[in-house]
Parts: structure tokens; C-alpha cells; sequence
């Protein structure tokens, strides 16, 4: 969530827009998030 955070502060801070950086966070935290469950599988 560190990530996240850094994200969003030099987003806000390139743009000074809240959006652009809440934006690329949910694709980030979507993908972590769908990376993680993949690795499970049926044996």
C-alpha cells in the first residue's frame, strides 16, 4: 500500500488532479489482486 500512496502523490502532484492517480491505482490494486489468485490452481 506504500505503492499506492507514492502513486497517487506524484500524480497529484504531475496533474493536480485526484482522478489521474485513483485511476491508475485501481488498475494497479485490480491487478495485484487478480495476480495473486491466479497462482492457485487445482492438483
Amino acid at each position: 500500500m506504500a505503492i499506492v500512496a507514492c502513486v497517487s502523490t506524484f500524480f497529484y502532484h504531475q496533474t493536480g488532479k485526484i482522478y489521474v492517480g485513483a485511476f491508475i491505482n485501481a488498475l494497479f490494486v485490480t491487478w495485484y489482486i487478480v495476480a495473486g489468485q491466479a497462482i492457485h490452481f487445482a492438483l
